[in-house]
C-alpha cells in the first residue's frame, strides 16, 4: 500500500517525449486551456485512460458485483458532467482529454464570464478570490461537478476600470517650473544678443571693402595734368 503520507504520481509520463505532433497537440491544448505545464495534460490523460480500463473490464461482466461497479462509475462522470444521464458503458470509451479538461474550475471560471480568459481565471484561483462550496479555493485544477457550479463566485476587490491618476503638483514646485522656463527665455535672450553684435562688426569690412572697390581709380592723363 506504501505509506500514506506521501502522495504518489497520478500520471504517466510518455514513453516518447520528443514526438513533434504530440508536442504540437499538447501545445495547443496548454494555450487554449491556460495551463501551467505539461502535467496537467498527462493528469486528464489518465483520468481517460482508468476510466476506459474499468469500462474494459466491466464490460463484459453481468454478476451484481459488475453491475454495482458499473452504476457507480456511471454516477460518477455524469456528477462530473463528463457524459450525460443518459450515456452507457460504451459511451465513456468515447470520452477524451478534453471533455476532462472542461470540467476544471479554471474552465468553469472562464465559461462562466467570471474572468476574461484562462489565465486570468488561473491567476484568480491562485490569489485565493474564488469561493467553491462556500470556502476559498486554490487549486485551479479541481474537478468541479454539474451540482456545485452554482457555488462558484468570485470574492476578489473590485473589477471596474477606474481612469488614471494625475500627478499633484504643489504650488512651490510649480513656481520653481515657472522660474526656470523665465529664467531660460532671459539666458537664451542673452546669448542672441552677442551674436548679432558679432554679425554686425563682421559685416562693416565687408561694407568697405565693397566701397573700395566701387571708388574710381585715378587715371594716367589727371597725374600729368597735375604736374
Amino acid at each position: 500500500m506504501g505509506d500514506p503520507k506521501k502522495t504518489r504520481k497520478k500520471y504517466t509520463t510518455p514513453a516518447h517525449m520528443w514526438q513533434g505532433t504530440r508536442i504540437e497537440d499538447e501545445y495547443k491544448l496548454k494555450k487554449e486551456f491556460g495551463l501551467k505545464n505539461n502535467t496537467e495534460i498527462w493528469r486528464a490523460e489518465a483520468f481517460v485512460r482508468n476510466a476506459r480500463d474499468q469500462v474494459r473490464k466491466l464490460i463484459g461482466k453481468s454478476d451484481e458485483k459488475a453491475e454495482n461497479q458499473k452504476k457507480l462509475l456511471l454516477g460518477r462522470l455524469t456528477r462530473l458532467g463528463i457524459i450525460s444521464k443518459d450515456s452507457t458503458m460504451s459511451d465513456i470509451l468515447a470520452i477524451n482529454v478534453r471533455n476532462v479538461l472542461d470540467r476544471r474550475l479554471q474552465t468553469i471560471l472562464n465559461a462562466k464570464g467570471i474572468a476574461k480568459s484562462s489565465k486570468e481565471a488561473r491567476q484568480m484561483i491562485v490569489h485565493g478570490q474564488v469561493k467553491y462550496k462556500g470556502r476559498k479555493h486554490t487549486l485551479p485544477g479541481s474537478m468541479v461537478s454539474v451540482a456545485d457550479e452554482a457555488t462558484i463566485s468570485y470574492t476578489g476587490p473590485s473589477r471596474t476600470v477606474r481612469p488614471p491618476r494625475k500627478k499633484e503638483t504643489s504650488p512651490s514646485i510649480e513656481a520653481k517650473v515657472e522660474e526656470g522656463a523665465t529664467q531660460g527665455s532671459e539666458d537664451g535672450a542673452k546669448k542672441e544678443e552677442p551674436k548679432a553684435e558679432e554679425k554686425k562688426e563682421e559685416s562693416k569690412p565687408e561694407e568697405k571693402k565693397e566701397a573700395n572697390a566701387k571708388s574710381p581709380t585715378p587715371n594716367a592723363s589727371d597725374k600729368e595734368e597735375k604736374k
